[in-house]
């Protein structure tokens, strides 16, 4: 965003100011730019931002700061047992001022920006066995997606044309993990779910660290343009650390000229070599892993999930890439029937990529097959709720209280969390129970 400010500061300032206006709003519907406006957030940043709070909880502070998280966890662990943050502070405030303590301790010692900088370039996988996901754009939709991104800057926004690709050779499913999981996933989904289409998407993305998960996955339209994923084999973690945002004339005259994350020319040369032939379109591509947790050995996997169908956002999202709001009648109206899901459909419809992957009401639907293959569902009501109105502490409420149910009844005995159903949902609790 600076450097098109610089080179074109009307456009990027509209760019700007529509940014502000949609920012967290995730209507697939009607923002045109979704898939070219560049993103208010420096996720490349915010991944070392994160990185730091995970090396305070990792016990990377200095010894007086994990001496003060001990004394908090000692102190607070007790009693927190099935209680909110907030009831542990009413039960015994003490755990707040402990715990502030100890961040507040943390970050003074790291004032001059030494932070220890270690999670954050950890691999994926290489502590536990672990799994993350963004949807790809390969092939020929990569230069198909930079001419309408040039064709988008040049008009300045008069001139939107919608991306859209072919759901069979330029759409993957990426994810993150160590090399020898992800060779174990790729083969048992192929032996274990023949015919899945979500399955069939799997792409593994090899040596990846957090800070490229985190750099490139949350980075979903309506936040962001379509994305490079930064290449963890090749980066070298100080120049991430220490990069500058601007140039600098003779190596002290600052000046207005933006240094990039990327370079598109040399892939290689810039602060981070990107990995070549693909793009990112942000990480609701699989938010129910539950066959690719089965296909990676999980005897057992527990399902964190809503009520209803699949997010409505993501879907829509979907739909609009894989080039079918022409042939789906509904797809602007999804929300209306994902409790449900959409019945009667025709026969471009039926035999859509949507429905072969999200459908609620299509008993074969990568969905619903992840729901039955689940030992245990975890039946949050998050959309119930308005976290960008100020319903996060309704939403928290929900999701710890939220019901278990198991395939398996005998063994609800091993889990000591989940709450009563009772009352909780008037049509039978559709996207946690298959049917």
């Amino acid at each position: 965003m600076a450097r098109g400010l610089k080179k074109d500061f009307t456009f990027y300032k509209a760019q700007l100011a529509e940014g502000v206006k949609v920012f967290g709003a995730f209507n697939a519907v009607t923002d045109e730019n979704i898939f070219y406006r560049k993103s208010l957030i420096d996720f490349k940043f915010l991944a070392l931002l994160f990185g730091r709070i995970a090396d305070f909880y990792a016990g990377y502070g200095n010894p007086q700061v994990n001496a003060q998280l001990r004394s908090f966890l000692n102190t607070c662990a007790p009693i927190s047992k099935g209680k909110q943050w907030g009831e542990v502070v009413v039960a015994k405030p003490l755990c707040q001022a402990l715990f502030y303590a100890s961040l507040d301790s943390y970050y003074t010692s790291s004032r001059k920006g030494k932070f220890p900088n270690k999670m954050i370039f950890t691999k994926v996988g290489s502590g536990i066995k672990a799994f993350t996901t963004t949807a790809l754009v390969v092939g020929n939709g990569i230069e198909r997606y930079q001419t309408l991104l040039a064709k988008y800057e040049k008009s300045k926004g008069t001139q939107v044309t919608d991306f859209t690709l072919d759901f069979e050779t330029e759409l993957k499913f990426g994810h993150w993990g160590r090399s020898e999981d992800l060779a174990i996933v790729q083969a048992n989904l192929k032996v274990d779910y023949p015919g899945d289409a979500k399955s069939e998407k799997f792409y593994p993305l090899e040596g990846g660290t957090w800070f490229e998960v985190l750099a490139t996955s949350p980075a979903e339209p309506g936040l962001s343009s379509l994305v490079r994923i930064p290449d963890s084999r090749k980066l070298k973690s100080k120049k991430v650390i220490h990069k500058k945002y601007f140039r600098k004339r003779w190596g002290f005259l600052p000046t207005l000229k933006a240094i990039p994350w990327f370079n598109e020319k040399k892939p290689n040369k810039g602060v981070i070599p990107f990995r070549a032939g693909m793009y990112s379109v942000g990480g609701w591509s699989d938010l129910s892993p539950v066959l690719v947790l089965k296909a990676s050995g999980c005897k057992e996997v527990l399902y964190n999930t809503r009520q209803g169908g699949s997010s409505v956002f993501g879907q829509q999202i979907f739909i609009r890439l894989t080039g079918y709001t022409d042939k789906i009648s509904f797809w602007k109206d999804l929300k209306k029937k994902n409790r449900s899901g959409w019945r009667y459909l025709t026969g471009a419809e039926r035999n859509s990529p949507w429905n072969r992957i999200h459908n609620l009401a299509n008993p074969n639907s990568s969905y619903n097959l992840s729901i039955r293959e689940a030992d245990v569902i975890y039946c949050t009501d998050w959309d119930k709720f308005e976290v960008f109105k100020k319903e996060i502490p309704q939403t928290l409420k929900d999701a710890y209280h939220a019901p278990l149910f198991f395939k398996d009844e005998s063994t609800a005995s091993e889990y000591s969390f989940g709450g009563d159903s009772a009352g909780k949902s008037v049509d039978g609790f559709p996207g946690c129970i298959p049917r």
